[in-house]
């Protein structure tokens, strides 16, 4: 193997090597970048979903605010209006304002009214007596610090996952003592995600689990400052899903929020890193082929070319003054001081086969000298 095959295979192999290196660790820090702005886009985009949904809580308090401290709910549950029920709870009135369900209580606690609302019959009928009980057994829900108080959230019925709304009931001018309790609810149905969805233009889904995991494998949850923990879950190479649990009012379990979301960002991300690498492997073909060639013609080939003609030289074995390279590099520079050391070489094998041609004469001329190997003396 000649010196521009080695030198070749080494330098070709070697900037191969460190191309390759360098594709495998950008491809690493790459794609671990684009998984870490896909986690964020995943965190911002769940957070944005948390925010909606306490924005429409917000909106059923207030609806519910509405009704409790008015004169005419607190004549009703002190029974001091019969009339109350056929003036304001209809269906189209509580279809009106967004709520499934109404229960309305007395000071002691003891159910004034109750209604459900049938979508489709639209009518509105009672509510079944096992979703009263379990609601009124909620601990604390009737028990209010003062008659501004609140007390909402989510919680699991047989008729499906609902949020809750339950208030003391007061005067118009927020005068008491109250004369019972507000609960207004709303059932988190289909209808309500899909009209949840629109408004966040998210694709999102709420169930209840008794035990907060998240079965599926998923990344290491995130904390937020408000204490709310976001699980990411890859789902597949085209979805992955946001999941955090929001516990329920009776802490008998939780809701479990996803929001699913396209991979956009990983995709473009791999699209963007396979690009990269193309574009980084065709420069680095280009350089190595630019390197060898410029090694080959700088290097290699001047190198041969004194070879040659140091070969060529000494075939002839005649004195010649021009030298033996061309150029003002380190090679032609070495071929300079080569020179001298080749005509001097030259002019010594002259001068030796001109003494042996002589020596060789002389031998003739003398009588009896022996010739060997044959041994015969003249």
């Amino acid at each position: 193997m000649d010196l521009r095959i080695k030198t070749f295979l080494i330098i070709g192999l070697t900037l191969l090597g460190g191309i390759f290196i360098i594709i495998l660790f950008s491809n690493t820090l790459l794609t671990q970048s684009y998984a870490q702005f896909e986690q964020d886009d995943v965190t911002q985009k769940m957070m944005k979903s948390l925010k909606m949904l306490d924005y429409e809580n917000q909106q059923f308090i207030a609806v519910t605010t509405d009704w409790s401290r008015w004169d005419e709910t607190y004549d009703f549950v002190r029974d001091k209006n019969d009339a109350y029920i056929e003036r304001n709870i209809n269906y189209e009135s509580i279809h009106n304002i967004g709520i499934d369900f109404v229960i309305y209580l007395r000071s002691d606690n003891s159910v004034k009214y109750s209604a459900l609302k049938n979508v489709s019959e639209e009518s509105l009928g009672p509510l079944p007596p096992d979703a009263v009980t379990k609601i009124l057994s909620i601990p604390g829900l009737l028990s209010f610090d003062s008659i501004l108080d609140t007390h909402s959230g989510f919680i699991h019925l047989p008729e499906g996952d609902s949020f809750i709304v339950a208030q003391p009931v007061i005067t118009s001018i927020y005068e008491g003592p109250s004369g019972g309790t507000l609960i207004f609810g709303e059932y988190l149905d289909d209808e309500k995600i899909n009209t949840l969805s629109d408004i966040s233009d998210l694709s999102l889904s709420i169930n209840w689990q008794s035990e907060p995991v998240i079965s599926l494998p998923a990344s290491k949850p995130l904390t937020m400052e408000d204490g709310t923990r976001i699980t990411v879950v890859p789902l597949s190479d085209t979805n992955i899903t946001g999941s955090t649990l929001i516990p329920t009012i009776d802490s008998n379990g939780f809701l479990k929020l996803d929001v699913l979301i396209q991979r956009d960002i990983i995709n473009r991300g791999k699209s963007t890193i396979f690009i990269y690498i193309v574009i980084l492997l065709a420069l680095g073909l280009v350089v190595i082929l630019v390197s060898l060639v410029m090694i080959d013609r700088l290097v290699l080939s001047r190198l041969h070319t004194l070879i040659e003609q140091i070969k060529i030289r000494s075939s002839e074995r005649k004195k010649s003054s021009e030298s033996l390279l061309e150029g003002d590099d380190e090679f032609s520079r070495l071929a300079q001081e080569i020179h001298p050391i080749f005509l001097e070489l030259n002019r010594s094998r002259r001068q030796l086969e001109e003494h042996v041609l002589l020596l060789t004469e002389s031998e003739k001329k003398i009588p009896g000298t022996c010739r060997p190997p044959s041994g015969i003396c003249v």
